[in-house]
């Protein structure tokens, strides 16, 4: 929890960031801050699924955490797509924001 909070804020203020850019360039900067959002708080997501399963169990464990993260990733860019399509282009990126600042939230317990 202790790194996992931090990242998700990143995170979730990285997709705020790129709901509200203006113009490319502020785009890119949006998603660098994203990105390090993602590289502290994905490792760290698998590190804690890790460590709450009983030893003989860790690798279930893994597996059920990078399975689910694989799933967000194939399921979710279609679905934001249509969103977006739907209800203008900031939708994804506020929703997946609300989301992640949820989630940092609860990891913050």
């Amino acid at each position: 929890a202790f790194v996992v909070a931090p990242g998700l804020t990143i995170c979730a203020l990285g997709n705020l960031a790129l709901a509200a850019a203006p113009d490319a360039n502020t785009f890119i900067i949006a998603a660098l801050i994203l990105g390090a959002g993602e590289a502290v708080a994905a490792p760290a997501i698998s590190a804690a699924s890790a460590d709450a399963a009983p030893s003989h169990r860790r690798s279930e464990a893994l597996a059920l955490s990078r399975t689910a993260t694989d799933l967000v990733f194939v399921a979710l860019p279609p679905i934001m797509g249509l969103a977006a399509d739907g209800y203008g282009g900031y939708l994804p990126f506020t929703a997946v924001s609300a989301a992640s600042a949820l989630a940092a939230m609860h990891a913050a317990k």
